[in-house]
């Protein structure tokens, strides 16, 4: 099930005084199984979450600079359970993931005219 979010908002302060903000989100969820039978027999099941969150903020000023800030942060995290019989020789393998980025972004724009 995905789900995605978008806010933005602006606002003139005063005359060529401009600040905007803008929010995106995505949140992401799946579930997996899956089994196999006949010569040999496996099974797996999964799980996987997906977190989105950027927030982006920007204030325009009437001599041409324009300042920023971004911050985004995603994670990932997944567990995966694998098992197999071949030959009677059974297999099993479990693996468990946990990404996460967090980045923050800084900026200054001067344009003249």
């Amino acid at each position: 099930m995905i789900h995605n979010y978008r806010m933005g908002l602006g606002y003139a302060i005063a005359d060529n005084h401009q600040l905007s903000l803008a929010y995106t989100g995505k949140w992401d969820s799946s579930h997996l199984h899956h089994e196999t039978m006949g010569t040999n027999t496996s099974q797996q099941q999964g799980n996987e979450h997906i977190y989105l969150h950027n927030v982006d903020a920007s204030y325009n000023l009437p001599f041409g600079l324009q300042i920023g800030i971004s911050y985004l942060n995603y994670q990932n995290p997944s567990q995966q359970y694998l098992e197999g019989t071949m030959l009677d020789e059974e297999r099993i393998l479990y693996t468990n993931s946990k990404q996460v980025i967090d980045k923050w972004l800084f900026t200054a724009d001067q344009s003249h005219s």
